[in-house]
């Protein structure tokens, strides 16, 4: 079975597909084992920048750095 690829977003303020990744991080989470792998979006077109919750380390989703 194949890990399921995470697709990029669209802008969530102007549609626009022109998305640029600024950096993924792991973040520390002190309430659980749970880290979340956060992706930087950054719009190309009106520079709206927002976050997403791309992975977790002990979930099914691997990430593809």
């Amino acid at each position: 079975m194949e890990n399921p690829k995470i697709p990029l977003q669209n802008c969530p303020q102007c549609g626009s597909c022109g998305v640029t990744e600024i950096k993924r991080q792991w973040e520390e989470d002190d309430l659980s084992i749970h880290m979340p792998l956060i992706g930087y979006y950054e719009c190309e077109n009106c520079h709206h920048t927002w976050t997403l919750i791309l992975a977790k380390k002990n979930s099914l989703v691997t990430p593809i750095i």
